[in-house]
């Protein structure tokens, strides 16, 4: 229906009632089509597909091919492109060659010989400690060892004299005597040389040439007690070799291991920062791998593995400094290089 509204006259003038008949079909022909148009399913999706496809006319159609064709060669580039995937890992550089020092026995540290960082020589005196308990025992042995051992002479002497009187009854009452105090005399013998072996061990003494790594030792360890297996001190030899000691993410472990039973040496090669020779990378050979998980202090699981390296080469090098090592575990594609991590991030956090 067209409704047509005229106020100035009553009637309808020709012209515009021949206008209204030219406009209705005009009109008509707008409202089929667009019945017709909406029809269509999915008409505003085709729609959009046709505004799309106009870029693809002329030299927007070049530009859109040269960057689909980039994107393809950088997919391409990400998919078949090796690169070496390398597992990052913290630890600290320590030398090969060292010992823990632990306390022999209960007792009181009394003297302190040598400074946290001294050089150290094989069999040098370290510390004195003192068990009074032990050497109250000690005396008290040495004196019966001394009365065991008068014993067996003063019987010996009996069974001698019995022997030249023909006291036969006298000289095997002697005999008895002096093979019990003689058993006796054996007995505290042992246990008087494992009591002085015991005191002798108080005395703690340089196992290697080394140097102290333990500080503060007047501070920490004079007057006071230390229980028996407590550690005191380390003992380390700077001149042997050197290794670092790494602890590695469970997470990140698969790689690892994948690359270590590929190798037939069963060696992978490392490369690491430590912290006082900030601007240099050293290399290092990963040769031990722990058989089992530890927790580290964050609670987090982690594997401690060993890598050796050639010290040498490290400028200001320290027992015991942090060191930033990456583990080469071999080609694998660029994207899982770049990405992968990204990934397994999500699958680890999202995986139900």
């Amino acid at each position: 229906c067209l409704v047509i509204e005229q106020t100035a006259e009553s009637r309808p003038r020709l012209t515009v009632e021949a206008r209204s008949t030219l406009l209705a079909e005009h009109v008509s022909a707008v409202l089929a089509r667009a019945r017709h148009n909406d029809r269509i399913l999915f008409l505003r999706l085709w729609q959009t597909l046709g505004h799309g496809a106009e870029w693809f006319h002329g030299r927007r159609l070049a530009k859109t091919l040269a960057a689909l064709a980039g994107v393809v060669l950088v997919i391409a580039a990400l998919w078949l492109v090796p690169y070496d995937y390398r597992v990052t890992g913290k630890g600290k550089l320590m030398p090969v060659r060292r010992h823990q020092i632990f306390a022999p026995e209960n007792g009181e540290v009394i003297e302190v010989f040598v400074h946290g960082g001294d050089k150290v020589k094989n069999d040098q005196k370290l510390l004195q400690l003192r068990n009074e308990q032990l050497a109250a025992e000690l005396n008290e042995n040495v004196s019966k060892l001394e009365q065991a051992n008068q014993q067996v002479v003063s019987s010996g002497h009996e069974a001698d004299a019995a022997a030249k009187e023909g006291d036969h009854p006298g000289m095997l009452r002697a005999a008895a005597a002096r093979r019990k105090a003689q058993i006796e005399f054996d007995g505290l013998s042992e246990i008087v040389k494992i009591q002085k072996e015991r005191v002798d061990s108080l005395l703690i003494r340089a196992p290697i040439d080394g140097r102290v790594a333990s500080f503060q030792l007047e501070e920490t360890l004079k007057n006071r007690p230390v229980q028996q297996g407590e550690l005191l001190l380390e003992d380390m030899d700077e001149s042997g070799p050197w290794r670092l000691e790494l602890e590695v993410e469970g997470s990140r472990m698969g790689h690892v291991l994948r690359a270590w039973n590929a190798s037939p040496d069963h060696k992978l090669d490392v490369e690491f920062i430590p912290a006082t020779a900030l601007e240099s990378t050293f290399t290092a050979t990963l040769d031990s791998i722990s058989t089992h998980s530890a927790v580290s202090n964050d609670q987090s699981n982690i594997f401690e593995m060993h890598a050796s390296t050639d010290a040498s080469k490290i400028p200001d090098k320290w027992i015991g400094a942090e060191v930033r090592a990456k583990i080469n575990c071999g080609p694998r594609s660029l994207g899982y290089v770049l990405f992968g991590d990204v990934v397994e991030f999500i699958r680890q956090k999202l995986w139900l």
